[in-house]
């Protein structure tokens, strides 16, 4: 059964990436077979069990007519052996030797932090850019020097209040407050091309771009630089660059739950600090925090900014030990939090 875009990721919560595979030969025609296999442009989900799987294609050229169990078992295989071949990879998944540790750290109780915090009074400037599944794409920018908030939502296209799942003609994106003072919009791009693909769809046929790369202009000079970039970087890969240019328009915010979503894992360090969804959008220490505890900023730097940001030792030495686990492997979770 083939179903819309809109379907995606709603499974039970599992999500399994095969995202850097090349070239995988996948079944697409189903003929009322009791598993899901959805197609996303260049995007597979199969999904057995109520588990969701994901695979990205670079070439399916193998499209065949089969009664229900032979598709049923031909599938099944083919997810199999990729999965052997290749690791199914959940997105909470920790070195065995290491999962107790780890566990360990994310369960650990924080004592609640009495330290005054105060949202940065500075003068901001947005940059917009669409990069795929805008969960990652948050944490890339949030531990940026100069990068004040950044949130998910929706934009690129006509539909009026795009949700989740009926998203329409939109991209998942984020959008930027930097201060121009620390950061600019180039040093942001090298970011934007340094963390996706920006030839994802360059051989899907579907006109769907909730996943597509694009630049949404906020000035005239942003405008010039993106051109400028994109025309670059078509000489770089031989013209496959499929990154749209668009002015910035309006930027619907994502669902709560999509806000910050790594730094949400963190339940016990949210719970100390009293995170609410508000400050979960709109707050520059949520952006700051997701940053570090995904792995995007560096020991040293959080240390530098870490009292602006109203923590108490213990949760000082937590998100150390998360930026450590992410940047060195889940056995950094090791030792008590002193």
């Amino acid at each position: 059964m083939l179903r819309s875009k809109q379907t995606q990721y709603t499974s039970t919560g599992f999500k399994r990436s095969l995202y850097d595979i090349n070239e995988v030969l996948f079944v697409v025609q189903v003929v009322h077979c009791n598993i899901g296999l959805h197609v996303h442009t260049v995007l597979y989900e199969v999904e057995v069990h109520g588990i969701a799987f994901y695979v990205q294609k670079s070439v399916v050229s193998l499209i065949i007519s089969m009664d229900c169990r032979e598709l049923w078992l031909l599938s099944l295989a083919s997810l199999l052996l990729v999965a052997s071949e290749f690791g199914v990879v959940a997105d909470d998944q920790v070195d065995p030797e290491c999962e107790e540790e780890t566990s360990q750290l994310m369960k650990h109780m924080l004592e609640p932090s009495n330290l005054p915090y105060t949202e940065p009074d500075v003068e901001t400037t947005k940059a917009t850019f669409g990069m795929g599944c805008f969960w990652g794409v948050e944490a890339v920018f949030g531990a940026q020097p100069g990068v004040i908030r950044v949130k998910a939502g929706y934009t690129g296209g006509q539909m009026k209040d795009p949700t989740y799942k009926y998203l329409g003609d939109h991209f998942e994106a984020v959008e930027i407050e930097y201060d121009s003072t620390k950061t600019d919009f180039p040093t942001l791009l090298k970011l934007f091309w340094a963390n996706h693909d920006p030839t994802f769809l360059e051989k899907g046929k579907s006109s769907v771009v909730q996943y597509m790369s694009g630049i949404f202009y906020h000035s005239e000079e942003q405008k010039g630089l993106a051109e400028e970039e994109v025309a670059r970087k078509k000489e770089e890969i031989d013209g496959d660059v499929l990154t749209k240019i668009q002015p910035a328009e309006t930027f619907y915010n994502a669902e709560d739950y999509h806000q910050k979503y790594f730094l949400r894992q963190h339940k016990n360090l949210a719970s100390s600090l009293g995170l609410t969804d508000s400050h979960f959008l709109s707050s520059s220490r949520t952006t700051r925090l997701l940053g570090y505890v995904a792995g995007y900023g560096t020991v040293e730097s959080f240390v530098e900014e870490a009292n602006s940001l109203g923590l108490s030792h213990e949760q000082i030495v937590y998100i150390k030990k998360a930026i450590r686990s992410r940047k060195e492997g889940s056995c950094a979770a090791k030792g008590p939090l002193h």
